[in-house]
């Protein structure tokens, strides 16, 4: 009996069953016969899930369909294979999780742990900051290493008086390159890290020329990457569109420095502007290496480098996540197309002012 004054003492399934519904971690746990039984409220967001009650009784596939689990290398698997690795792993296995579709990918550690009566747990904790931390730790050392070395050696090879002054004028273009380079690395770094932290919501709202704003920054890109062919196409009419021309400048300059890193010298790079309806869109054009169309939404992705580009040039995986989210805060939309015959399109579309506005 409880004591005078007491309710009945709350059963062990309802104590758990509170816990798992406070909890951020996901638990799911999974019948004799490879269904679902039941999980919590973490689990289901995980999983692209609203309600619990969507997935109970449904098999594995059904119930990790939306989150599409995939290794640390990209490899999809099967759900079946994933909880048989994690369950012989003490500390669990990596996988990353994307839902809804076109969502940045969720990383978290499945623990599976196999119980009596043969009812399985699993247990999923999210460890995004983690993975992105360490990939932007390693991004970042591999991208400052080249440029710090160059400034670094030119600096002391400079020293000697003797130097022809043909040397000469070329190790000032390297150091002038590098540090340009590193300038680059850094503003998209401090962008991000704002954006991470939640100061940078919201930018500067004022009209802008992108005819005026263009030219410069295709010109200077060309200064930057000699041999390389830039050509511009942008009608002198174009409507006024609302922005900061600060963050526009660095999205261009971003698209545009992709571009010129990854695809072949003798190719042309293509910069074009035209009105759509009540948008202004800027399309960056090449013909380097590409991407498959489901890997468009994935390379916004902070640190994310598609496997097409690995090997071509190094980078750390920021300037377009950057683009994204500037491009995002001035209220337009920022995309990634594979072309036909090969190559890619990055674009963005600003709003145009309206006439009453301007």
């Amino acid at each position: 009996m409880s004591q005078a004054g007491q309710g009945p003492r709350p059963s062990a399934d309802a104590v758990l069953g509170s816990l798992a519904a406070l909890t951020d971690d996901g638990i799911l746990t999974i019948g004799p016969r490879g269904r679902a039984l039941d999980l919590n409220r973490a689990a289901a967001a995980m999983l692209g899930w609203r309600r619990a009650g969507s997935v109970r009784g449904r098999s594995l596939e059904h119930v990790f369909a939306r989150a599409k689990p995939r290794d640390e290398a990209g490899r999809p698997l099967a759900p079946p294979e994933m909880l048989e690795r994690a369950g012989a792993v003490h500390r669990g296995i990596r996988v990353g999780l994307t839902s809804p579709p076109g969502t940045a990918t969720r990383w978290v550690r499945v623990s599976s742990t196999s119980r009596q009566r043969g009812v399985t747990v699993v247990l999923m904790r999210d460890i995004t900051p983690l993975v992105a931390t360490e990939a932007f730790v390693g991004a970042l050392s591999h991208e400052l290493r080249t440029p710090v070395t160059t400034i670094l050696g030119g600096t002391k090879v400079l020293r000697h008086r003797d130097l022809p002054a043909e040397v000469r004028r070329e190790l000032y273009a390297d150091i002038e390159a590098e540090s340009e380079r590193l300038y680059r690395l850094v503003e998209d770094m401090m962008v991000l890290a704002r954006f991470e932290r939640n100061h940078l919501t919201g930018l500067a709202d004022e009209p802008l020329l992108l005819q005026r704003i263009l030219p410069g920054l295709v010109a200077s890109e060309k200064v930057r990457w000699p041999g390389r062919q830039f050509s511009l196409d942008v009608p002198a009419d174009l409507i006024t569109v609302r922005g900061e021309h600060t963050s526009v400048e660095q999205v261009v300059r971003n698209l545009l420095g992709n571009a010129a890193k990854y695809s072949p010298v003798e190719s042309g790079i293509e910069v074009l502007a035209e009105r759509d309806h009540d948008d202004v869109t800027v399309r960056v054009l090449d013909r380097g290496p590409g991407f498959a169309p489901e890997e468009a939404e994935r390379l916004f992705e902070p640190y994310y480098r598609s496997p097409e580009v690995v090997g071509v040039a190094i980078g750390a995986g920021i300037g377009l996540s950057v683009s994204r989210r500037l491009v995002e805060a001035m209220g337009g939309r920022i995309w990634a197309r594979p072309r036909e015959g090969g190559g890619s399109e990055f674009g963005f579309a600003l709003r145009a002012l309206d006439e009453d506005e301007g």
